[in-house]
Formats: C-alpha cells, sequence, structure tokens
C-alpha cells in the first residue's frame, strides 16, 4: 500500500504514530514524503513511495474537533478523528485502536538515526552555553491566534527565565518571527545558525534538558527525541492535539472538570487565565529542569507538584496558615524508600477537588501510587456517603486504592499487613474527643506499623502545646522514641531520626 502525505511536522510525527497500528499487524505500507522530513520516517520505520499511484492522505480535521469529552479521552482529538479513514484501511473501533496507539512507543526513535557529522555540529554550536540549555518555541506556522504565545509576552518570559536558573535558551525560530535578547545565555537558531534541518533539529534536542513549546511540530517532534517537553496550550485542549507520553506535561487552562478527566494520561497542570504568566511557565519548567521530587515519572511528577506545592496550602478554622502543601511534601519525598508502599489513611475524602481546605489525600495518595506502579492505599471511614464519594472521586487511580467502611481503631486492630504511611484524619477538630479518637488510632495501629514507617496526623499544630488530632497522640509517640519529622499544620512523625527540608 502506497499513501502520500505532505502535510506538517507535527502531523507527520502523528501519522507514523498511527502507522505503527498498520505496520505490527504486518500491512507493507509505503509514503510518499517530503524529503525535508525523512527523519521521522527511518525512525518509525516506514519506507519511501513514489508519487506515482499514490492516494492523498487529507488528515483532516473532523467534526467535533477540539470539543472533547468528559467519558472519552479520544473526543475531539485529531489524530483520533482520523482512525480508519481512507485511504488508510479500516482497522478496528475506534475505542481500541486509540488504546493502542496511546501505547504506541517511538521515543528516542531519532536519535539512533543521526550522523556523528550532525551531532558534532550541534554540539559546537551549544559549546559555549552553560547549562542546562532550555529550547524555547512560542511562535508557530500555522493558527498563530489559537496556539501562539504573543510577542508582547515572550520578552518577559525570556527575562523570568533567564533570572530564574543559571542555564541558558535557545530560541526555535526558522522565520525572524519572534523578539531576539542580546543575552550571553541566548541564542537564536535561525540568525546564529541558519535554517536547521529536522536532522540538525534532533541532535540539538539530544543536547538540551527540556523544550517549552507551543501546540507546533517541535512539540510533537519532541515525542520521537528523549527530550522532556513543557507544552502551553490556550485554544486547542491538550487531549485534542497530543497523544500522551510521560515526559510531557500540558498547561491548560483551569477547565477542572475537564483537566481532572485527562490528569492521568496527559499530565495537565492549569493556569487560571487566558493565557499563562511567564512566571507560571517558568515555575513549571524549573519542575521540570529539577527532575522527578516523588520518584515518578517526570509528567506525573510535575503535575503532582502543584498539586501539593501549590493547591494544599489554604486556611481553616483552626488556623489562617494550614501549610499543608509542605508536610505533604516532606511525606512524598520521605515515602520513595518504601518499594511497595502500604498505605492507610483514616477518614477519605468528602468534597471535590477539595486541596486548600483538606489536602485531597484519597486522591493524591492514589495518583502517587499509580504514577509508582506499586503499593496500595486503604481508606477508612464509618460514613458510607463519604466512601461512596471518595470511591466515585478517585476513578482514575482505582486500580490502587481500596475505601472500606469501617470503625477506624477496629480495622486499624485488624491489619495485618505492616503499615507504611499512617495519615489519621477521621475525627473533625469541631467534634468531642477527638484528640483520644486519635491516641486510640494510634495505639490500635502501632504494632503494625513497620520498621521505618511514617505517621502524619493532621490538623495537629503547636499552640502552646500540641493541640488538634495529635494533640495526645503526638506526645504519645513523642515518648516511645520517635522524631517529628516536620510539622506545621500538620505534623509527620518517623521512628527514625530523618529530616525533610520544608
Amino acid at each position: 500500500m502506497q499513501i502520500w502525505f505532505d502535510h506538517g511536522l507535527g502531523d507527520c510525527v502523528h501519522f507514523a504514530h498511527l502507522l505503527q497500528l498498520y505496520l505490527h499487524r504486518g500491512y507493507g505500507i509505503r509514503v510518499h514524503f517530503e524529503e525535508n522530513k525523512s527523519l521521522i520516517w527511518r525512525a518509525a520505520g516506514v519506507e519511501y513511495s513514489d508519487l506515482e499511484g499514490s492516494p492523498h492522505h487529507n488528515w483532516i480535521y473532523r467534526e467535533g474537533f477540539n470539543q472533547p469529552n468528559l467519558q472519552e479521552e479520544w473526543s475531539g482529538n485529531k489524530i483520533a478523528g482520523n482512525i480508519n479513514l481512507p485511504p488508510l484501511p479500516y482497522l478496528v473501533e475506534i475505542p481500541t485502536a486509540w488504546k493502542e496507539l496511546c501505547a504506541v512507543d517511538l521515543e528516542g526513535s531519532v536519535e539512533d538515526h543521526l550522523s556523528e557529522e550532525v551531532r558534532d555540529a550541534a554540539r559546537r554550536f551549544l559549546r559555549d552555553l552553560p547549562r542546562p540549555i532550555v529550547l524555547l518555541h512560542t511562535s508557530g506556522t500555522n493558527l498563530p491566534n489559537a496556539k501562539n504565545i504573543p510577542s508582547n509576552i515572550v520578552p518577559h518570559l525570556y527575562r523570568k527565565l533567564l533570572e530564574a536558573f543559571g542555564g541558558s535558551l535557545v530560541l526555535l525560530d526558522w522565520d525572524l518571527r519572534v523578539p531576539t535578547l542580546a543575552h550571553g545565555r541566548v541564542r537564536h537558531i535561525k540568525r546564529d545558525w541558519g535554517h536547521l534541518s529536522l536532522d540538525q533539529l534532533a541532535a540539538v534536542m539530544s543536547e538540551c534538558s527540556l523544550l517549552i513549546g507551543v501546540d507546533s511540530g517541535p512539540f510533537h517532534f519532541a515525542s520521537m527525541t528523549r527530550l522532556p517537553a513543557l507544552g502551553i496550550f490556550h485554544q486547542h485542549y491538550p487531549s485534542c492535539v497530543t497523544l500522551p507520553r510521560p515526559l510531557n506535561v500540558h498547561m491548560a487552562r483551569g477547565l477542572r472538570e475537564l483537566n481532572a478527566s485527562r490528569r492521568r494520561n496527559w499530565n495537565i497542570v492549569e493556569y487560571s487565565r487566558d493565557l499563562p504568566s511567564p512566571e507560571e511557565i517558568v515555575t513549571h519548567a524549573l519542575r521540570m529542569l529539577a527532575g522527578p521530587r516523588y520518584g515518578l515519572t517526570l509528567g506525573r511528577d510535575v503535575m503532582m507538584q502543584q498539586w501539593v506545592r501549590d493547591w494544599c496550602l489554604g486556611a481553616t478554622p483552626t488556623s489562617p496558615l494550614a501549610d499543608r502543601n509542605r508536610t505533604f511534601d516532606a511525606l512524598l519525598r520521605a515515602a520513595g524508600s518504601f518499594p511497595n508502599p502500604n498505605v492507610v489513611e483514616t477518614g477519605c475524602i468528602r468534597s471535590p477537588e477539595d486541596w486548600a481546605g483538606a489536602a485531597n489525600s484519597t486522591y493524591i495518595f492514589g495518583a502517587w501510587l499509580g504514577g509508582r506502579k506499586s503499593g496500595r492505599l486503604v481508606s477508612i471511614d464509618k460514613d458510607a456517603n463519604h466512601c461512596a464519594f471518595a470511591r466515585k472521586a478517585t476513578q482514575l487511580w482505582s486500580d490502587r486504592i481500596s475505601v472500606e467502611c469501617s470503625d477506624s481503631v477496629i480495622r486499624l486492630r485488624q491489619t495485618q499487613r505492616p503499615i507504611d504511611i499512617l495519615y489519621l484524619d477521621s475525627l473533625d477538630v469541631e467534634a468531642p474527643h477527638h484528640a483520644e479518637h486519635g491516641l486510640a488510632e494510634i495505639k490500635a495501629a502501632e504494632t503494625k506499623l513497620s520498621e521505618h514507617a511514617i505517621v502524619l496526623y493532621d490538623d495537629t499544630l503547636w499552640d502552646g502545646g500540641w493541640v488538634g488530632k495529635g494533640a495526645l497522640g503526638v506526645p504519645y509517640l513523642l515518648g516511645r522514641g520517635w522524631k517529628v519529622m516536620a510539622a506545621g499544620y500538620q505534623t509527620v512523625l518517623s521512628r527514625n531520626d530523618r529530616q525533610v527540608s520544608q
């Protein structure tokens, strides 16, 4: 079978991924493509075809494009909209094909097809730049109003990035469209090297640490390299124009319900206005450059950092500073030492997306364990309505979560498997005897705790003495040799004298 495909860089990357479904089934497919994009097809294992006799693939925007629904991940997606369309033969139903398509892995494939001459040229170009090097692509060719970062914002972004780190910026611009900046840590591709070929771009990407890019060819091409990418999306929703990739983070507007439905595979981080601010872009870029903080794949890790470090800061009637962001962050960093963590919490989540008010703990633990692909969360609550809500709210991570309707003290006594992380948050501080209940819980669980266990008491702070849910439990543990690992609005304790910077 021969096909003529003459579309843009991003479309070629996505079509190369789609063709893997046919190649894996033994279809002999050859493509007539533009020579300047031959690297994509070589890396994807697709042979060249003469134009004569090759029907054209239109690669259309199908009706419903960019109109995702909450139930189907592929809804509104341009690539999914071209599944089974002629001249390709019908394969399988779209949901089945989509699941298979998302599992296609061409990560790093182009790097195996680069010559040493091209690699050396890229190294020479970057030689005098301090590391890490960030590629910045703020302006694409098509649909600029829907995709690009406005040119009046771009210089501010340059400055904020350069102020925030000691590395360098390489401006990806083939047509002299973007503002330049006179600075020793900035290079402009067109001005300072010339019109890059795709092989040269791949070689430059292989030497850099991060791409920050809009919905355009370089961002999509990064999926065939090993370069992590931070995508900036505004009018086009990420799940409608990309395929999932663990190394990518996608910045999207604050459409909370839609974003929540796409978090597992697209690593969505949110901004609240029509466009992200330079400061917001820099925050996520620095986190990506720093590498995983919670021991997860980079995209999931950086997404969770927004939940924990940014959203879990709030205020409650108990304190005007409910800085769960710091204590949850300390807990998750320390918990990376558990190879197959058994997490138990008393008191499950009971309201949607309640990050600042209650830290959304069941959801956070589920996503963390899902990202690790190991461990289990048992969430115990005696209120059947709370349990039903928690099960529904954490469906994305349900394979790692068991929500049990039970009395927490009784259930902790019955626990068989050693507990690595115990989160005590069952009886509200407004309820009588909440401190006594917190003490009963830790006594019930004490002999079940593993050698290096961590205990976190919610709503437990110092006010001339310990107050809140752990008012009795914290002194009890301290008297038995436990140490405070982190403290604020919550208190985190460990058997060992381990400290995690807050």
